[in-house]
């Protein structure tokens, strides 16, 4: 009912404000569709977000523009109690920054109220907050978020919640070039309030809600299996939150591609290999093109999965696993060091020199491990039971009727989920960036 109410009022003074405050309206309407071009390739953290909601309007989802609850409070602690409280809800404060109007005068305040009320003609409420966030004013040498982040030496990529409390504190008391100590207990007080009321929120005493964001590009992301046309489209434009996501939903979790038409194959398939490595099947999951249709593999992204030629990538997420592994590794580098094992011909020889360069200087450190890296000689117990089950399971597959048939089975072991979802996100990330130049060559080659 609030909402509604809020609303409606929001409503009437933007369809007056459109008329009475046209020219200044259009200007507005200038600066902030520049703004909105430039705010698209921002990523702003959550925590950043939720302060702001929770410390500058609280009922920021509840009208469009103008509070009148907050509004009327202001002006009757104004009036009566000679107390200056700002009712001002982020719409206003946006429209004030990107004026840059700040004159104590209620012809202003006015003029300010009207013209948020018309914000959301062109703009939604998710892109009202990163526009303010990129331009408010939290001190000296302090314009938006990435020079306030830098001057308190913040990493806007790791924020914490209460590094982000302490940045929206300066909105109300913007930090000054001699910040006397007066000062920073305002500023340390004011963030305290704001965590202290996030950490209520969290505990279900919420006086605002913040809806789920879904981008624009993001609501193209809807089949079963995502095309590559989509893929090259969205990703790109993607968050690394919004290429996790990805990576979820679409190339860890849900059916196969290679056994669509039979989906329970793909848990017999987990049970078989559980009982035979000792995994919990919910640990062995489908990647690559068997699992989404089409190769995520850099040089070959797009390609799509092919009975018989193609691969069957398989992973399990076990740090114990992935322990024994990494042991097996390291007795077979001291054993090739020492001359006590030897490749079969030039080509191994070459394979070999390459895995133990790369593995110590790109696999375990990221914590994963490719089970043919290590070669399947009776002394490495781990990988060469690993190996000889893998390509049994590969014979089972294309004997099974009713799935597509594989050209081999392929494992890489993880040392747990966080190094699982830290490489599909660099992974997707290097697919978007060549995206990216592929568009912009071919772009250059055009014109």
């Amino acid at each position: 009912m609030l909402k509604f109410i809020m609303g409606f009022i929001c409503k009437i003074i933007s369809r007056f404000g459109i008329i009475i405050y046209k020219t200044e309206w259009e200007e507005l309407k200038n600066d902030i569709e520049r703004e909105i071009y430039f705010s698209k390739s921002e990523v702003i953290p959550l925590a950043l977000k939720i302060s702001l909601v929770a410390g500058e309007d609280h009922r920021f989802f509840y009208h469009k523009g103008f509070d009148i609850i907050s509004f009327f409070r202001a002006f009757i602690k104004t009036m009566f109690f000679r107390k200056i409280e700002g009712g001002s809800t982020i719409e206003q404060q946006l429209v004030r920054t990107i004026t840059g109007d700040r004159r104590m005068s209620l012809k202003r305040k006015i003029k300010e109220i009207f013209l948020a009320t018309m914000l959301e003609r062109i703009i939604n409420k998710r892109e009202i907050i990163d526009i303010y966030l990129i331009n408010a004013y939290f001190g000296w040498r302090m314009s938006g978020i990435h020079e306030a982040s830098k001057k308190l030496n913040f990493k806007l990529k790791n924020l914490t919640l209460l590094q982000a409390c302490l940045i929206i504190a300066r909105l109300k008391y913007p930090e000054s070039k001699y910040s006397s100590k007066e000062e920073l207990k305002k500023i340390n007080n004011r963030a305290v309030f704001i965590y202290e009321k996030l950490k209520k929120i969290q505990k279900g005493g919420s006086e605002f809600i913040m809806p789920f964001e879904v981008k624009k590009i993001e609501k193209d992301l809807k089949d079963q299996f995502l095309s590559a046309t989509i893929l090259k489209s969205a990703l790109p434009k993607l968050d690394s939150s919004g290429r996790q996501a990805v990576a979820r939903q679409w190339i860890s979790e849900g059916i196969p591609y290679f056994c669509k038409d039979i989906p329970m194959i793909y848990e017999r398939i987990r049970e078989w290999l559980s009982l035979r490595l000792e995994i919990h099947p919910k640990k062995i999951v489908v990647l690559g093109s068997a699992k989404t249709g089409i190769s995520f593999d850099t040089d070959h992204f797009g390609r799509t999965f092919e009975s018989n030629n193609s691969d069957l990538d398989l992973a399990i997420v076990s740090e114990h696993f992935f322990k024994k592994y990494v042991e097996d590794f390291k007795s077979w580098k001291r054993n090739y060091k020492n001359c006590n094992i030897k490749p079969k011909n030039d080509f191994e020889k070459r394979m070999w020199d390459y895995n133990i360069e790369g593995i110590p200087k790109y696999q375990i450190p990221n914590g994963f491990i490719d089970s043919n890296k290590v070669p399947a000689r009776d002394l490495y117990e781990t990988a060469q039971t690993t190996l000889n089950i893998l390509s049994e399971l590969t014979i089972q597959v294309n004997e099974t009727d009713g799935i597509l048939n594989i050209s081999k089975t392929t494992l890489r072991i993880y040392k747990n989920w966080r190094a699982f979802m830290a490489q599909r996100d660099r992974n997707l990330k290097e697919i978007s960036e060549k995206i990216e130049t592929d568009q912009i060559n071919y772009y250059i080659a055009s014109s």
